[in-house]
């Protein structure tokens, strides 16, 4: 089973703030921007780095983004449709690639 969590960019200090459960906005005295919350997705690339939804991940000189939808995680465009439901179910090679940003602070890198 996955760990569940997630991180969110603050406001003020524009850092990412990690934490465990969904949030409305706020995480104690921070403000955070909703629209940058994004979950983890269990997984950890060829580095290590944890996977989170809105990540750019590079591979093979492409950069793909990773979408959560219909209760599953997607590189979006990767042509295999390698999907992550939370489990180990062998099928998914994501470790293979390499997180270099995200959607939010990067959006350059999906050009």
């Amino acid at each position: 089973m996955r760990n569940i969590k997630f991180r969110a960019l603050d406001k003020a200090e524009c850092r990412w703030i990690y934490y465990g459960t969904a949030i409305n906005g706020t995480v104690g005295y921070l403000q955070l921007k909703k629209e940058t919350e994004s979950q983890y997705t269990g997984l950890k690339d060829v580095n290590g780095v944890e996977i989170y939804e809105g990540d750019i991940l590079s591979k093979d000189g492409l950069n793909y983004p990773v979408n959560y939808s219909w209760h599953e995680f997607n590189i979006d465009g990767y042509s295999n449709g390698d999907y992550y439901h939370g489990e180990d179910n062998g099928y998914h090679d994501w470790g293979s690639f390499e997180v270099i940003g995200n959607i939010y602070e990067h959006p350059e890198l999906l050009k």
